[in-house]
């Protein structure tokens, strides 16, 4: 299975084959039903970066740039509970709420 994250590679040596599976199944529902997709920028000893885009959507429907970093902190802190999720929010909507 290809990883709807970008450089999920980065993560491998701290998840099990399974947790990279979910995570991936995870972000990849967010993929397709919000047009939402995760980078992994970098991993340090307790920080985990990444970067959060969310692409144009069909309906013009948009998170904010609090919605998605909430979501994406979530998502993370789900396989990595001990570790600070720094995030970079970006969407492709220029009028994006904040």
């Amino acid at each position: 299975m290809e990883s709807v994250i970008k450089n999920v590679n980065h993560l491998k040596r701290l998840l099990t084959k399974d947790e990279l599976n979910k995570i991936n199944a995870a972000a990849a529902l967010f993929a397709s039903h919000a047009q939402v997709f995760f980078k992994i920028e970098e991993v340090d000893k307790r920080k985990i970066t990444v970067s959060v885009r969310q692409h144009q959507t069909s309906d013009n429907q948009y998170f904010t740039s609090e919605q998605l970093t909430k979501r994406c902190s979530d998502l993370f802190k789900k396989f990595f509970p001990y570790y600070f999720i720094e995030v970079k929010a970006f969407s492709d909507n220029h009028l994006m709420a904040d």
